[in-house]
């Protein structure tokens, strides 16, 4: 594979990374596509893209915005994806204008460290045997913005005609599935805007992709992801969230904290992540039926409480032995010996007993 065509891969993963939960249009031939966390997969000319995990880092820009006081909000995305066409594209609703650039896949590396369980270390005795806003009216989109990233293209748009947006991603190579166009039509009548990454590589896609970061201004963190209601299998979603508090994932515009979530993880910052937020939140989304379980876009609001969560101990049992048996096991054969010597020694010191009995007494006769 040639240095380029290996950038290439792991940057069209990372673009479809950008595709921020559910917020992602992944752009190929035609044909069926498996639908991922960050939006729905797009083939293009009879071409598939599959999508088997994803993964989000969600905060603040610099000092401003924490704890609802707006600001400028970061995504970094990855996915790992694979792919028969050594071309695709995606599509990522924001609520403002974004920049792209590209992200550190070394950050997802440290939090995941995060989930790590602590060991307790256990000693065996017994050697293991005992267990344990938009462009003209009715007109084009506008383009933005445009940076090239090595063999990746991002375009930033805005529109406000659905039909308009379709038209110019059809003739831009976007291949849009028919069930995804009613879900951009809604982000279009909402005021949002879009980022479009485009890559062109060498090789197929195959494995995880290096991150894209999609900055933009917001008033709170948001997480795009009414595209993956169009999803045809269930979906998985994590997200590392840094704030001033511990937070949960409700429906943009207001209501309950989602019954899908599960907190995997609630503490300070790691080391090294404290310009993000004083706190990260690890949530982990799955939603068996898309279409019924996902609300929509997601707000990322204060908990109730910042009580802490952590991973539970993992039990590490550290072998204590001699001669590659349980030291436990030595100690029962040394008793067994000292029991079956003092029964063979008993009768003969008994006889000695009374024989010395019976010569003191002898001698005083």
């Amino acid at each position: 594979m040639t240095p380029r065509a290996a950038i290439a891969r792991r940057l069209v993963a990372a673009a479809a990374i950008a595709a921020l939960g559910g917020a992602l249009l992944v752009v190929a031939p035609v044909a069926p596509a498996a639908a991922c966390g960050c939006g729905a997969p797009a083939p293009i000319d009879g071409s598939s893209v599959g999508v088997d995990g994803e993964t989000a880092i969600v905060s603040w820009e610099g000092a401003a915005g924490r704890s609802g006081a707006g600001g400028t909000e970061r995504i970094d995305l990855r996915l790992d994806m694979i792919s028969d066409a050594a071309e695709t594209g995606l599509i990522l609703p924001t609520p403002a204008p974004a920049s792209v650039a590209l992200g550190d896949p070394q950050d997802f590396a440290d939090l995941a460290r995060t989930l790590d369980p602590p060991v307790e270390t256990r000693d065996d005795w017994w050697g293991g045997l005992g267990g344990s806003g938009g462009g003209e009216a009715g007109g084009a989109p506008v383009v933005l913005d445009r940076v090239q990233l090595g063999p990746l293209e991002a375009s930033t748009l805005a529109a406000d005609d659905a039909d308009a947006l379709r038209a110019w991603l059809d003739e831009n190579g976007y291949g849009i599935r028919p069930e995804i166009q009613e879900l951009l039509g809604d982000y279009v009548a909402r005021g949002w805007y879009f980022v479009a990454l485009r890559l062109t590589g060498d090789l197929p896609l195959d494995g995880e992709l290096d991150p894209v970061r999609v900055s933009f201004p917001s008033e709170a963190l948001v997480y795009p992801l009414a595209l993956s209601r169009a999803a045809e299998r269930p979906q998985t979603v994590r997200l590392y969230a840094f704030d001033a508090h511990r937070l949960d994932a409700a429906p943009l515009g207001g209501g309950a904290a989602l019954p899908q979530q599960a907190v995997l993880f609630s503490g300070p910052a790691p080391a090294g992540f404290e310009a993000r937020g004083a706190r990260l939140t690890v949530l982990e989304m799955w939603f068996a039926d898309p279409a019924a379980q996902i609300p929509g876009d997601l707000a990322l609001v204060a908990a109730p409480s910042d009580e802490p969560v952590a991973p539970a101990a993992r039990i590490e049992v550290r072998p204590v032995a001699l001669l590659g048996l349980g030291l436990g096991w030595w100690i029962v054969a040394l008793v067994v010996v000292a029991v079956l010597v003092g029964a063979a020694l008993a009768p003969g010191l008994g006889a000695r007993r009374r024989a010395s009995r019976r010569v003191r007494t002898d001698s005083r006769g």
